[in-house]
């Protein structure tokens, strides 16, 4: 667990934002991260909706072997993309599903630029996106915590203490396994509404909004929805935000 003196760094849904992703990362630096003895959390969603999934995956992959304690949890839209093109269908049934939510978008941004239309059309994901990068995507972890906060990306079941979620998530049987986990990736009103004290403060993503949404028990930071937008972080303890606005 991270230690109270520490300063601990969030970043909100990235979704293939890599022109975004690279220009918050150097006001971070600006202000202050340091790679060596700071926490990063990523809050999840890499893939999905922007131009450049490949890439932000890649430079995460690079930044996960320069940074000691860099932490990125895994997000629906990773649960999506591994179920359509590992997972065959066994949670959602429908690749369609990930496809036209943003898929599509991802699979583009590991085709050869120099394709014509017609041969980007003909393009397999299988084909393209390498086993390196969904390896990566499944070693991702559900949350995250520390002695003040918790991080996950859509949030926490209102009632159930982080303990039993964990243990249900680890130790389960495989239904309730899975319905905690879409829980925990998926979830958005009542736990966004709720104000049950976890006993420590939530930090999540997931559900897009204008500014930070800020609550006694939870902070959530996902501020960019495909091309619109903007990237968020948050510094911790001091709740600091940071800002990246889309390039589009």
């Amino acid at each position: 667990m991270v230690k109270n003196k520490e300063k601990i760094w969030a970043i909100g849904d990235l979704h293939g934002h890599y022109w975004e992703l690279t220009r918050l990362w150097k006001k971070l630096l600006k202000a202050g991260l340091d790679i060596d003895q700071d926490t990063i959390v990523f809050l999840g969603d890499y893939v999905d909706g922007g131009p450049d999934t490949r890439k932000v995956v890649n430079w995460l992959i690079k930044m996960e072997k320069k940074c000691k304690n860099m932490i990125c949890i895994y997000g629906n839209h990773c649960d999506l993309m591994l179920d359509a093109l590992v997972y065959q269908g066994v949670i959602y049934n429908n690749y369609y599903l990930w496809y036209g939510q943003g898929g599509k978008e991802t699979v583009s941004s590991y085709v050869l630029e120099d394709l014509i239309p017609y041969e980007r059309a003909l393009v397999k994901p299988e084909d393209v996106i390498p086993k390196k990068h969904l390896d990566w995507l499944k070693s991702r972890p559900m949350y995250y915590e520390t002695d003040k906060y918790f991080f996950v990306h859509a949030g926490l079941v209102p009632g159930m203490t982080i303990e039993k979620h964990k243990d249900d998530v680890q130790n389960g049987n495989s239904e309730t396994k899975l319905t905690l986990i879409q829980e925990m990736l998926w979830t958005r009103d009542r736990f966004i509404d709720s104000k049950y004290d976890w006993g420590k403060k939530v930090i999540f993503g997931h559900t897009t909004m204008k500014k930070p949404f800020i609550m006694d028990n939870k902070i959530g930071i996902d501020g960019m929805f495909h091309n619109h937008g903007q990237l968020v972080a948050v510094e911790l303890p001091e709740e600091k935000f940071y800002f990246q606005g889309s390039r589009d």
